[in-house]
């Protein structure tokens, strides 16, 4: 009799960190998915501009900073200016940052130099 009452007072214990397990995995998989996101955005824009850069360098012309705002996947943050040089778009991950650097020339109408960041 006393192994009946064991078995149903761990039936509820069981239950309890089957559902902890399963919440904790959920999250888990929620936010790999947050930063997997962040992290194509980043890929998907750095590449979109290194192939504008391209196509410009082999078509011998000038590829210009305001050129490359349709580009932008997602929402990153902005640091710098053109105009100084030097801007770098971050994309926010839930584990990592994603960071694309453009240096640039020129102040009235920056062309860009060099583009360095994730997938370049």
């Amino acid at each position: 009799m006393a192994n009946a009452d064991e078995t149903r007072m761990k039936e509820p214990v069981k239950l309890a960190v089957r559902i902890v397990v399963g919440l904790t995995l959920g999250v888990l998989v929620v936010l790999a998915m947050m930063d997997y996101r962040a992290k194509s955005n980043a890929g998907r824009t750095t590449s979109a501009w290194l192939d504008a850069l391209k196509s410009a360098t082999a078509g011998r012309s000038e590829l210009f900073y305001s050129d490359l705002s349709s580009d932008v996947d997602g929402s990153p943050q902005i640091t710098g200016e053109a105009s100084q040089g030097r801007v770098v778009y971050t994309w926010n991950g839930v584990f990592r940052l994603y960071s694309t650097t453009i240096i640039c020339e020129g102040e009235n109408s920056p062309v860009v130099l060099r583009i360095r960041g994730p997938g370049s």
